[in-house]
């Protein structure tokens, strides 16, 4: 017998309405003639355990029935001590359920972390190559400059070379003499 069986009763895994307290079960004429004639079967030496055994389970449930249905607070006891039972499974349920949350979250996250710690590694060395490359170029610059400077000081001290060679040969008089001439006569005037 379960408590589906006892009216007023409720199966397992259901709860009553909040506010509502469940009628105690109540015991059957058949059920209380079981407890007052129990009969055993005659087994060698003893009786059959297996049978005692059912009866001590139906006797445990009748008294239970029984205490359930004796007062309003038995019958509330028994409705709290159900709905205790369904909550606390509950409970676990919902606690074995945050706990694999937690865990695949937890997972996630390191997984997660990992890759970004790769990719700030590889920016990082992306990085550290560029700024070679740049130091390298800019290095190329400043040699590039050098050469261009000592390049144009060759030429000008070729130009000053060249300069004083061309006022060796040809002297300043010269120079004199084509500043006095005559200036050039003006061109014809268009009518």
């Amino acid at each position: 017998m379960t408590t589906e069986d006892l009216p007023g009763g409720s199966a397992p895994g259901t709860a009553y309405p909040a506010g509502v307290v469940p009628h105690p079960p109540s015991v059957r004429e058949d059920e209380l003639d079981g407890i007052r004639e129990p009969d055993f079967p005659i087994a060698l030496r003893g009786y059959d355990r297996e049978a005692v055994d059912a009866y001590v389970e139906h006797v445990t449930r009748v008294i239970a029935g029984l205490e359930a249905g004796s007062s309003p607070q038995a019958a509330v006891k028994h409705a709290l001590d159900q709905v205790g039972e369904e909550t606390r499974g509950i409970l676990e349920r919902a606690h074995e359920t945050a706990d694999g949350i937690t865990s695949r979250s937890q997972a996630q996250a390191a997984e997660r972390l990992q890759r970004a710690e790769a990719e700030a590694r590889e920016l990082l060395a992306a990085a550290e190559t560029k700024t070679r490359v740049l130091d390298n170029d800019a290095d190329e610059i400043w040699r590039e400059r050098k050469r261009l400077l000592d390049d144009v000081r060759r030429v000008a001290d070729e130009l000053g070379e060249l300069a004083d060679g061309a006022s060796r040969r040809f002297p300043a008089e010269e120079a004199t003499a084509t500043a006095e001439l005559p200036p050039p006569p003006p061109p014809p005037a268009d009518s």
